[in-house]
């Protein structure tokens, strides 16, 4: 036999007995799994224009493009840096002005609100906050603001007397009454409207309408 038949005739028994040993003795499991892959990292996304919440990205497109620490800031971020820290500033004057208005507001409803509480309490005035002259139960003719603290009846004196003395002047002197052609113009107003209320209730005839609207209810 040659020399190569003798080598692949070797070959060839060991190839056999490395079978016969495998099939005998198989392997004791299946292959360790790999190691789980580590968490993800997520950084921070790079803004590709000026983001307004955010001041490191006040800078222009070629730095924002390639950042680099040690390149200084051009005259593009200067600009946009002075563009957002404007705009910034505007918010927040806009947010200030939207308070005080919120608060003006607030401060006008409770002063309203107390003065529609003061006209429902008080016996001297009307619902629009206009005396009421106790000798007719109509509005007084001068239509005079009420104060709401139960001297109406007074001030009504007070501008009788003062129309008086201006009436009894104006005799001396000769000249017309002051306002003697709008309180004429008024009476009539008012005699109108009474007329119109017909003093009766339109669901109850048989009682009579109180002088005021604010003791209709």
């Amino acid at each position: 036999m040659s020399e190569l038949g003798a080598v692949t005739a070797a070959l060839a028994q060991v190839a056999a007995q490395l079978t016969t040993a495998l099939t005998a003795q198989p392997t004791a499991g299946p292959l360790a799994t790999a190691p789980a892959a580590a968490e993800q990292v997520v950084l921070p996304a790079i803004a590709a224009t000026p983001d307004p919440d955010r001041p490191e990205t006040w800078k222009c497109p070629r730095h924002l493009a390639h950042p680099d620490p040690h390149d200084r800031p051009c005259r593009g971020c200067g600009a946009a840096r002075r563009h957002h820290e404007a705009l910034r500033d505007l918010q927040a004057a806009q947010a200030a002005q939207a308070a005080q208005a919120a608060q003006a507001a607030q401060k006008r409803s409770e002063t309203a609100h107390r003065a529609r509480e003061a006209r429902a309490a008080c016996t001297d005035c009307d619902d629009y906050g206009h005396i009421i002259d106790p000798d007719t139960g109509h509005t007084y003719e001068h239509s005079l603001r009420c104060d709401h603290d139960g001297r109406a009846t007074d001030r009504i004196t007070r501008h009788r007397q003062y129309l008086t003395a201006h009436a009894a002047k104006a005799a001396q002197t000769g000249g017309p009454v002051p306002g003697a052609a709008a309180r004429a113009e008024i009476r009539a107003h008012l005699a109108e409207l009474a007329t119109r209320r017909t003093n009766q209730h339109t669901t109850r005839p048989d009682h009579p309408l109180p002088p005021t609207p604010k003791a209709w209810r």
